[in-house]
């Protein structure tokens, strides 16, 4: 009789203890992003640029890009979620993210990024 109980609290606190670990990636995600948002937005205005040709032609969009930064520094499953009808944006958020990667702050482990690159001109 005593066997169930101990079962169900054993069973309970693995699944409590997943929950937290879960939790901690998460608040450890948002950690990171808070801490180096700044830094991150530098990086990619440092190296911002409107492509001559879309700008030439009055190309205007939004690209989000969604990437990895993994513990070591590198960024990898690069992809955009939502993208510009103008190929020659899309190609150019992604070169800017790649650039600015460099520059940003290795994590603990990994974090997922989502990064909006805006073209509007004046």
């Amino acid at each position: 009789m005593k066997k169930e109980p101990v079962e169900k609290i054993t069973s309970q606190k693995k699944q409590e203890e997943s929950i937290k670990r879960v939790k901690s990636g998460e608040n450890y995600q948002e950690k990171y992003i808070k801490t180096n948002l700044e830094s991150i937005i530098a990086a990619i205005k440092k190296h911002k640029n409107y492509p001559y040709l879309a700008k030439k032609r009055g190309f205007e969009g939004k690209v989000v890009v969604q990437c990895t930064i993994m513990a070591n520094g590198k960024i990898k499953d690069i992809k955009i979620i939502d993208e510009c009808k103008y190929d020659i944006l899309n190609k150019n958020s992604i070169k800017i993210l790649k650039l600015a990667s460099k520059e940003f702050e290795a994590p603990k482990k990994d974090v997922q990024l989502t990064i909006p690159f805006n073209y509007y001109l004046n």
